[in-house]
């Protein structure tokens, strides 16, 4: 295929590019001159070719027919015009240039350098179908031979004046056929980078538009066709598009985040960007994204961040007890489930408060939701806000390039429980007061709301309302969180249930150690039943794993928990007589086991013999 096509108004033309050996797949010849080149010009685009080159008024008459066709005039070089300039002088001692103003500036420029002067009858083509005036005045003005063009020289034959054609040399056709391999080089460069921008904008999935400073459109990708349904010309929402985005130019502004409504059911959000050259806006450009895919995108990033740690670990299955007043807040909290507003949980440290956030979010309709679970104690507080609300690039010094999407976005759809809520600093809360208001969140260093659905479950071991009396927790917080409230009683007002952890406990740790401990003695149940646990159930577990993993045997003895809890029960008050007698029999026992022997005793028990003398004298003296 000729991507260059030579279309020579004479045949000498034709014959060079054949003799320069320029007849290629690549360069195409085709001998025709006026309308009929025209003709040819066009035959050949149609077969491929990309750039034209001509000569003279063919050349005009093509590059005015065909404007989108790159189109080479092969001009006259200094050597063809003085080649003319010679013959014509030595032929007739008056002649005329009948020609182009280029081609009469030539002949003067020659006359200038070899200072030849003389009477030439120089006549200027402004229209190079005036030809035939143009010979009409050069013989009007005794012209005894006629120089020019074609046309011209055709023409002076036909009125019986002999005329000398201005020919192409070897060098103004190669110069001309060098930019045209030029022009070549530069069309496919475009086109591929024309591809390459239509490859990247068709590759994203959301619709790009972008029009010039008149409005024009200058990109298009296949998704902002298919929302604005461009495939049909003149669409009334494209037009309503392009109309906003030549208003915006004229205002240099950008705007962000616009919702529009296509058609009857389809929603987009809408950005516009102005396109600056040297600081002056050339253009814009629109992002579309349909709202649906949007919310589709959003829920499975949603998925993948539970997939990701993001879930709910307990169900109520899991929270085992025996005490009444338990089983009522079980079933309390497990209505409370199916109620899509705050759960404020209630209860010391270890009493198990996780355990029922998590099995309300697994009982709720939000269960297929993420589950985010943040400790707002263990989080420093100049931390704390940036991890719940994000932020955007460049909101402080270090922020992540792209900004950060917060906690709270990342739960949308589900759950997010807020430990230690007692602990958040007032700037959170009066943020996380909004986040239950309005249900949207902006991040740090960005004004644009987040829409966010979202259940909040929070929890605190102190007494809430006392915390709001000193001035440390704001009041109308309070009230936005006390919505469905429950409250974990502490293990001591449930000691029914202390067995029943024991021996969970000893399960758990036997797999975790691999030791083979079956239970506890009755005596050393007794102890366990008579300490009050402050810690709840994380110090009991944290107990029996000691103890487990120091048994000595299949059997957790009474000494062993004496010595595990010395440091809890020898300081409790002496008042204490149910407490002081268990601590007597253990200190017995192990007097039993070591023959009497006090020092013995007071070793196995991991106390010092002073101790164990002073707590048999005062039993006695009890």
């Amino acid at each position: 295929m000729a991507e260059i096509m030579v279309v020579a108004p004479q045949k000498e033309i034709a014959e060079m590019v054949r003799e320069l050996g320029w007849e290629t797949t690549k360069v195409g010849i085709v001998q025709a001159r006026l309308d009929a080149a025209i003709d040819a010009a066009r035959e050949a685009v149609a077969a491929g070719a990309r750039v034209v080159v001509s000569r003279g008024l063919t050349y005009r008459l093509i590059a005015d027919a065909l404007p989108n066709l790159p189109c080479v005039e092969i001009e006259f070089s200094g050597y063809d015009i003085l080649r003319a300039y010679l013959k014509a002088r030595a032929g007739a001692a008056r002649f005329a240039i009948v020609d182009r103003q280029e081609v009469i500036e030539g002949f003067c420029s020659i006359e200038d350098i070899l200072e030849l002067g003389g009477d030439t009858i120089k006549i200027t083509l402004n229209d190079g179908r005036d030809y035939r005036e143009g010979v009409d005045q050069a013989i009007a003005q005794g012209a005894a031979l006629i120089v020019g063009n074609q046309a011209v020289v055709g023409e002076a034959d036909l009125r019986g004046i002999p005329g000398i054609l201005v020919q192409t040399g070897q060098e103004a056709l190669k110069v001309a056929m060098s930019i045209a391999q030029s022009i070549l080089v530069r069309l496919r460069l475009q086109e591929a980078n024309a591809g390459q921008i239509d490859t990247i904008i068709n590759a994203v999935d959301y619709g790009i538009l972008a029009v010039d400073s008149c409005g024009e459109i200058t990109a298009i990708n296949t998704e902002a066709q298919r929302l604005l349904r461009s495939d049909r010309a003149g669409t009334e929402q494209e037009a309503v598009f392009i109309a906003d985005m030549t208003r915006a130019i004229a205002q240099k502004e950008k705007r962000a985040v616009m919702m529009e409504k296509i058609g009857a059911h389809t929603e987009v959000v809408v950005n516009f960007h102005p396109i600056l050259i040297n600081g002056v806006v050339n253009g814009m450009v629109a992002t579309m994204q349909e709202l649906r895919q949007l919310q589709d995108m959003e829920q499975k990033t949603r998925r993948e961040l539970a997939r990701s740690g993001w879930v709910a670990r307990h169900k109520f299955s899991d929270i085992q007890s025996r005490s009444p007043a338990m089983q009522r807040l079980i079933d309390d909290a497990r209505r409370l489930a199916g109620f899509d507003a705050t759960v404020l949980v209630l209860g010391e440290t270890g009493v198990g408060k996780e355990y029922f956030s998590h099995a309300i979010h697994n009982a709720s309709r939000r269960k297929n939701g993420p589950f985010v679970a943040v400790n707002c104690a263990s989080i420093p507080e100049n931390i704390l806000e940036s991890e719940l609300f994000g932020y955007s690039e460049g909101a402080f010094t270090g922020a992540k390039r792209g900004g950060k999407m917060g906690l709270f976005e990342q739960a949308h759809g589900g759950t997010i429980f807020l430990d230690e809520i007692g602990e958040m600093a007032e700037q959170c809360q009066a943020r996380l007061l909004r986040v239950l208001q309005e249900h949207e969140v902006y991040r740090l260093g960005d004004d644009r709301t987040i829409p966010v659905d979202i259940r909040v479950i929070a929890a605190t071991n102190r007494d809430l309302w006392r915390t709001v009396q000193e001035k440390k927790f704001r009041e109308d917080l309070y009230y936005r969180l006390e919505v469905l409230t429950i409250e974990v009683p502490p293990l001591r007002e449930r000691k029914v249930d202390i067995e029943m952890f024991v021996q969970q406990f000893i399960g758990r740790y036997n797999r975790e150690y691999r030791t083979a401990v079956r239970a506890i003695t009755p005596e050393g149940l007794s102890l366990l039943l008579q300490y009050d646990w402050p810690g709840n159930i994380r110090e009991m577990q944290n107990v029996v794993g000691r103890l487990v993993a120091l048994a000595d045997g299949p059997e957790i003895a009474a000494d062993a928990v004496a010595r595990c809890l010395k440091n809890r029960l020898l300081p409790q008050s002496p008042s204490d007589e149910g407490f002081q007698a268990a601590e007597i029999a253990v200190i017995r026992q192990a007097l039993e086991k070591t023959g009497g022997n006090k020092q013995q005793a007071a070793e196995l028990l991991g106390i010092c013999r002073s101790t164990l003398w002073r707590k048999l004298r005062q039993a006695e003296q009890n």
